[in-house]
């Protein structure tokens, strides 16, 4: 039987995550800890713990590795980020990438629509409060889902990270991303609607959009780390990653770059279909022409930049999330001697 199927025995209300080694007890994500790799209980854990501090007490290290202390600190750095997030995205694009895309799009584009009847309305927009109210209610429906997308494309990343969290009998593709726990999503929801208000705000200043930004990325990565509902719960798990705030500013600069060249691209490859299509083909691009050159395919054209690399920023933000708790627990020791094996 599957263990998305049980139900862990100390919570009955909860699904299974994982299974004890030892016992084989099916445990929810709370009771479920990893010790070398493998999941026990709290039970079997106390004994295997018993048994390897007799096991080091004349290794040097006295109860350091007991303690949970950091004996190798594994880099947390731009550079690892973003070569696992290259790996999560490979192993998560089918099909969740396609969920997220297929989500993000409404919203997106809606925006669009929304800037260009702002722009188009000038200073008569305060006469026009009743479609662009209307407009703007669609704006926040399709907002929501899109947050719902990003948050089972980040579900689906960190189940693809933590190694283990499947059993080898399991289907490849499975539903359980689309699990999500009812208090992360609304903690995520909660925190990313605050994220966005302050993004939209912060472009009458323009320095703060970077932060604003980083805190976008702080919500999806740690959005499966909230447990309760609240509303300060979400807000403090955010703060206490900022402590990486280097690396997250760095990724979120190599975005930004990536989101030009992405933007650049677009716009590169219509001229480029337009050339084709009337040098061989003799086709009448004049239209097309004006088409590509306006300010309304220069909006789309960002949007789609932002559709492309959506799923790449989600996964990295997710991935530097684990690291940096990874680093604080000394799960890091595990992956590092993991990734030399590999």
């Amino acid at each position: 039987m599957p263990v998305a199927a049980k139900l862990c025995q100390s919570h009955p209300a909860r699904p299974a995550f994982a299974v004890c080694m030892k016992c084989r007890k099916p445990l929810c994500q709370e009771c479920a800890t990893q010790w070398d790799g493998i999941f026990h209980c709290a039970q079997c854990l106390t004994v295997q713990r018993g048994t390897t501090k007799q096991g080091r007490q004349n290794d040097g290290l006295g109860r350091c590795a007991d303690r949970r202390i950091l004996l190798i600190r594994a880099p947390l750095s731009t550079t690892s980020v973003l070569d696992e997030t290259s790996d999560a995205v490979a192993r998560t694009a089918a099909p969740w990438a396609g969920v997220l895309i297929l989500t993000s799009i409404p919203y997106r584009f809606l925006q669009v629509l929304f800037i260009e009847r702002l722009t188009d309305l000038g200073a008569s927009a305060m006469h026009y409060g009743h479609a662009l109210g209307e407009l703007a209610l669609w704006i926040t429906i399709a907002f929501v889902l899109s947050l719902v997308g990003r948050a089972v494309f980040a579900r689906a990343v960190r189940l693809a990270e933590s190694g283990g969290e499947v059993e080898e009998r399991e289907a490849r593709v499975s539903f359980r991303p689309l699990r999500l726990r009812p208090a992360a999503l609304f903690n995520y929801i909660y925190a990313a609607t605050l994220v966005e208000l302050a993004f939209f705000l912060s472009l009458l200043t323009i320095v703060a959009v970077p932060l604003t930004i980083m805190l976008a990325g702080l919500a999806i990565g740690t959005m499966e780390l909230n447990r309760d509902v609240g509303l300060a719960a979400p807000l403090r798990l955010m703060a206490k990653y900022l402590k990486s705030g280097r690396t997250q500013l760095a990724v979120t600069l190599l975005f930004a770059i990536a989101l030009l060249a992405t933007w650049i691209n677009i716009d590169a490859i219509a001229q480029v279909v337009l050339w084709l299509s009337n040098a061989f083909a003799g086709t009448d691009v004049a239209r097309w022409s004006l088409l590509i050159g306006s300010r309304h395919f220069k909006w789309l054209a960002v949007a789609g930049a932002v559709l492309i690399l959506e799923p790449f920023w989600v996964a990295a933000n997710v991935v530097l999330v684990r690291k940096a708790g990874a680093q604080e627990s000394g799960e890091e020791l595990r992956l590092w001697f993991r990734e030399l094996r590999a």
